[in-house]
């Protein structure tokens, strides 16, 4: 039988930072500190889900701290929910918590997986992370442009701003072959173009 939003009998709610995980079994906790590594979460998150079908494990996005525990789960054939930050706050402060003064832990994320049950996140293809990945880079080199223009403007130094007008170019080089890779990838792979046409509109502003 298909799996619908509301069949998880077990939410684990999982708070992520850049080197460890604390992971709640249950809204009533206790929860368990690991580390955000592939070693740990594999044998003491993923091996320890007896139900893999009936599990569902809920997190923040953290902008990018997530992307290992949420790749290993696809993996490991175990429902991820990935949720907006300011939605687990909301809730926290519906249910009495002070979100300004008490940390939000894997135990508030799990009761907010058991009242709300999120969608789970779809596995992205081997396309879709790189494209994401060539529109970070390119997003990347915006600003480091835009950093160039105001050192530029900053120094009355000739050539300090030699140096920095080089700079920009080689920056603006780059910026634009990730641009034609962008293009490339909408022309190969038009599933995923609406990413990579996020990024052109982006450059363009």
């Amino acid at each position: 039988m298909k799996m619908t939003q509301n069949d998880y009998s077990c939410v684990v709610g999982v708070d992520v930072s850049k080197a460890k995980l604390d992971v709640a079994w249950s809204s009533e906790g206790p929860s368990v500190e690991i580390e955000n590594a592939k070693e740990q979460i594999t044998k003491l998150l993923i091996q320890k889900i007896q139900d893999k079908a009936q599990t569902l494990v809920v997190l923040e996005a953290t902008g990018g701290y997530e992307s290992l525990l949420v790749e290993l789960l696809h993996q490991g054939g175990i429902a991820v929910a990935v949720v907006n930050p300011r939605r687990v706050r909301d809730f926290a402060k519906g249910i009495g918590r002070d979100a300004k003064t008490d940390p939000i832990d894997a135990m508030c994320i799990a009761y907010y997986g058991q009242v709300v049950n999120p969608k789970p996140h779809v596995a992205k293809s081997d396309t879709e992370k790189k494209l994401e990945a060539l529109v970070t880079r390119r997003r990347q080199l915006l600003d480091l442009i835009t950093q160039e223009n105001n050192r530029v403007q900053q120094t009355s130094d000739k050539e300090i701003q030699k140096l920095i007008r080089q700079s920009l170019k080689n920056l603006q080089r780059w910026s634009e072959q990730r641009m034609s890779a962008n293009r490339m990838n909408i022309v190969c792979f038009p599933r995923t173009c609406g990413i990579a046409l996020a990024a052109i509109r982006c450059g363009r502003r």
